[in-house]
């Protein structure tokens, strides 16, 4: 059996153990399209997105999520909670 190719991401809850429904779809979505979901901190080597971070769905798009992550980003389906 090949392993799926790792996508490097962030989506919000991906610590969580308890999920929102947007949250619980990013693996689903990403394993429907035959990669699986790693943290934007996964060595670069090991993923076929590498130096990037893919932010897929929810209301990632704040001041504090932008700051704590390393960009450069690529955005599919996320909202701003900017205020």
């Amino acid at each position: 059996m090949t392993a799926t190719p790792g996508l490097r991401c962030y989506y919000g809850g991906a610590e969580r153990f308890i999920q929102n429904f947007g949250d619980a779809l990013t693996p689903l979505i990403l394993r429907g399209m035959g990669y699986h979901a790693v943290s934007c901190k996964q060595h670069p080597s090991a993923v076929v997105n590498p130096l990037r971070c893919l932010l897929v769905i929810g209301s990632l798009l704040s001041p504090l999520n932008l700051e704590s992550l390393a960009g450069p980003f690529d955005v599919w389906g996320c909202t701003c909670s900017c205020r």
